[in-house]
């Protein structure tokens, strides 16, 4: 029962990619992921930058979610859930599809 809900909670936002004109750019203020499309830019958090980056390499939720892992020393359940809600945002913000 468990192993279904987690294949469509993986399903709507693994394969996730940035939206066609959203690029990455780092300034001297930080990271931000700017939406040439409407010429909108969101800052992004540290997380931010390693999920976006994840994306980038076609990276699926579990392994963002170990990278996450790994670089916060965070528990699992945290990192996933941190995870999810943030790519969540961004699809619903329109820069990733």
């Amino acid at each position: 029962m468990f192993a279904k809900k987690d294949s469509k909670k993986n399903a709507a936002l693994d394969g996730l990619s940035l939206t066609p004109g959203v690029s990455v750019l780092e300034t001297e203020k930080g990271t931000v992921l700017f939406d040439g499309r409407q010429g909108r830019y969101f800052q992004l958090n540290e997380l931010g930058l390693i999920v976006v980056k994840s994306l980038q390499q076609s990276m699926g939720v579990d392994a963002i979610v170990q990278r996450v892992v790994k670089a916060y020393d965070v528990d699992p359940q945290t990192a996933d859930a941190d995870v999810r809600a943030f790519l969540a945002h961004i699809k619903e913000l329109g820069v990733a599809v």
